[in-house]
């Protein structure tokens, strides 16, 4: 429990508070006590929130509903209070930790408790789904251990399932990380959602690390709805009911009575076999388990299954860094020392080593080499597991993220799970600083642009600055530097920042430093089967003639366009307007969700229009067109009367062909003239944005690791933009 913070009132109506249990996007959590001195919990909304009607129902009905939700596993609803000054529900205070908690404490659960464990979770859900409600968020911080044992928490996002009314279309509800394949793809939620949220918990339980890996949430978002769970370390019978869980067919998961019986009699009573055309995934270790036996009969020649111990598995990989700064350290990529012209250069690519030997699935280390004019590279980097060792280097084990890559550029002596660089020059020493000031680089919300900051902030380094990283907003930014709070942008897209950045050029406050070859669009875009059903696209008239084709539920008729994220700020809606097309704007809430829509559409070759960009690793997985709207003119977004309708703005598209420029503060050149020299040298090509963005999206790597692979696969480029900074 944490102490009051000084906004927080100190009593709410009869209640006095004691102190935050929590907070989340709807309001606060307090421990409190009451007139007669009982300890509680209150949750309470938001003040500016209050006066929301729809919120005010959705607590109302989150009271009503768990006050018919029995059973000893979940938590008491004592008072529901929507009229007066606050608006809050009144609950029971359970003492004790939460499983996250715990793991992070003594590391993953095993043998009885584990099972026990589980079965208390699917006694609470069992309750839960009688009351007609269905969780949709048990993640690990809402399972708590209490002096009566095990108990659920935080209905938050609970709905009654034949009422949906507080849910809007296309919206879903869950924390990112712990959903459902139907919730990110907006699907409909049945209880078979809680049977997927389960199974992940267990074997977060299990292993103490998510079955889909860290990162991103929506590079998470998109393994879960696209890839196979990670359950590396877990034995039968268990791993074989976790994975029953994780069918992203919910008809294939069991259900809460069939894993009860499951559970309760220590695996020993199967489950259901899937259907005949169901596949079946095994773990290489598991394959003479599974496959010797008569599919649903027991190996006879097998001791009977027992609660099993659990192997305990590496340690959680830590969080990336938090905060709004990060100063380059661990977790960040360092350069060690400056490239500098003459002489031969040795560029070694290792990763750190461990002797841990319960850590995620060993990659292979690289040795890359420059010899004369030639560039050889001894091992190949097609797939870790395919790569050879090279001779300076041998394979090694890592602790980190099991879909992640760690790589280190020669020895360091940074953690294991840190991601390390060092340039070695073998006949001159590294120039110094241009100015003890750090160079200041933005971090904004999409995977190239914070895979690439990386890299381009290991160049800057290897010039002998240092360099900060901010979390800015990437429509402000430019004012930010006009302000001096920040210093360089090296994804400058003219569709989206054009207007802003050239702004800021002509104020003389900002450098228009360099042009990248890659050329960018951003736009509505469709994948190319849908011609099949709409003659005349990507014509945008062809499209709208087409719109009810794209009707989804809910969109009353009308075709749905599925955008970004809001704060994008693309301006779909006005250009809809401004066009007078039959559509409505949906905003998908990340981009991992965009891409598992396209997914499921395309494997049933629905109708889907939606917003994409280039370069983007998705064209390499699709193949698709953009609209063609009316040719896009500056006067298009501020001028009423210009355009194909005289009455409204945003009458056309975005840019075709755009740029994507290097901006710089207009004192960069004098304050870092060497780093600005390297600056001018970068170069981003289409198939390095793209690449970039698929490590993170698609890999699931961290982005400062995908900024190591891209960095390593292109030494020889970056070492002459950083030799440029000795000219």
């Amino acid at each position: 429990m944490e102490p009051l913070a000084g906004s927080d009132p100190g009593r709410i109506d009869g209640y006095v508070l004691e102190g935050r249990l929590g907070a989340g996007g709807y309001g606060v959590v307090y421990a409190a006590t009451d007139a007669s001195g009982r300890k509680v919990a209150l949750k309470v909304l938001r003040p500016e929130l209050a006066d929301n009607p729809g919120l005010k129902e959705r607590l109302a009905r989150e009271g009503q509903a768990l006050g018919r939700v029995g059973g000893d596993r979940n938590v008491d609803i004592y008072e529901v209070v929507t009229e007066g000054s606050y608006t809050y529900l009144v609950m029971e205070l359970v003492e004790g930790e939460t499983l996250q908690e715990r793991i992070e404490r003594d590391g993953p659960l095993a043998g009885p408790l584990l099972w026990f464990t589980t079965q208390g979770l699917i006694e609470a859900l069992q309750a839960i789904h009688g009351a007609g409600i269905t969780h949709r968020d048990l993640k690990p911080s809402n399972v708590m251990f209490g002096p009566e044992g095990v108990k659920v928490l935080d209905f938050g996002i609970s709905a009654i399932a034949d009422e949906t009314g507080l849910t809007q279309t296309g919206a879903f509800l869950g924390t990112a990380a712990w959903i459902s394949p139907e919730q990110i793809l907006g699907r409909e939620v049945t209880e078979k959602c809680d049977v997927f949220n389960l199974g992940l918990v267990v074997a977060y339980a299990a292993t103490g690390r998510h079955a889909y890996g860290e990162g991103r949430p929506d590079a998470v978002m998109y393994r879960i709805s696209n890839l196979d769970a990670d359950l590396q370390g877990i034995d039968e019978p268990l791993v074989a009911a976790i994975r029953r869980c994780l069918e992203r067919d919910p008809d294939l998961r069991p259900s809460m009575s069939e894993l009860l019986s499951f559970f309760t009699s220590g695996g020993q009573e199967s489950l259901p076999d899937l259907p005949l055309d169901s596949t079946i995934i095994v773990q290489p270790g598991q394959i003479d388990r599974v496959v010797k036996p008569t599919r649903g009969q027991a190996d006879s020649s097998a001791d009977p299954p027992n609660i099993p111990p659990s192997d305990p598995p590496a340690a959680p990989s830590p969080p990336p860094p938090g905060g709004p700064k990060r100063r380059w350290g661990p977790r960040i990529l360092a350069l060690a020392a400056l490239i500098v012209i003459g002489g031969s250069i040795g560029f070694f690519v290792s990763q750190n080593s461990s002797s841990d030997e319960t850590s995620s699935p060993a990659t292979t280390s690289f040795a890359l080499a420059e010899s004369g004019n030639s560039v050889q590279a001894p091992g190949t980097t097609a797939a870790p597991s395919e790569a050879q060792a090279a001779t300076t280097a041998t394979p090694v084990a890592t602790t980190a993220a099991p879909t992640a890559t760690s790589y280190s550029l020669a020895a360091t002596t940074a953690a294991p799970t840190a991601t390390s660089y060092s340039l070695a020059a073998t006949t001159a020493a590294p120039r110094g600083p241009d100015s003890s000031s750090p160079i200041k680089l933005p971090i904004h919300n999409w995977s190239s642009q914070i895979a690439g900051v990386y890299a381009v902030g290991a160049i800057l380094e290897a010039t002998g600055n240092s360099v900060e990283y901010i979390s800015a907003d990437s429509t402000r930014v430019y004012t930010s530097m006009c302000e001096g709070d920040m210093d360089l942008v090296h994804e400058v897209w003219e569709g989206a920042f054009g207007v802003p950045f050239m702004e800021q050029v002509d104020a003389g406050c900002v450098i228009d430093a360099a042009t990248h070859d890659a050329k960018t669009r951003e736009d509505w875009w469709y994948p190319s089967y849908v011609e099949d059903d709409c003659p005349g696209l990507p014509d945008w008239e062809a499209l709208n003639d087409c719109a009810e084709m794209f009707a989804v539920y809910g969109s009353g008729g009308k075709g749905r366009f599925l955008g970004g994220p809001v704060d994008w700020l693309k301006a779909d809606q006005e250009r809809v307007d401004g066009l007078e097309m039959d559509f409505i704007v949906e905003n998908a809430r990340t981009a991992g969700a965009l891409w598992a829509a396209l997914d499921a559409a395309s494997a049933k070759r629905e109708p889907i229009v939606m917003f994409n960009w280039t370069p983007n690793f998705i064209e390499a997985m699709h193949d698709g067109k953009f609209i063609e709207f009316p040719a896009f003119d500056n006067r298009c977004r501020t001028v009423g009367s210009w355009g194909v309708n005289p009455y409204r703005t945003h009458d056309c598209g975005n840019p075709k062909d755009g740029y994507l420029k290097i901006g710089v503060w207009e004192g960069f050149p004098a304050k870092w003239p060497n780093a600005y020299k390297a600056v001018q040298k970068m170069n981003f090509t289409n198939l390095d944005i793209a690449q970039l963005a698929m490590y993170v999206d698609i890999d699931g790597m961290a982005p400062e690791d995908a900024a190591a692979k891209w960095l390593a696969d292109n030494y020889s480029r970056v070492n002459r933009w950083i030799a440029a900074a000795s000219n």
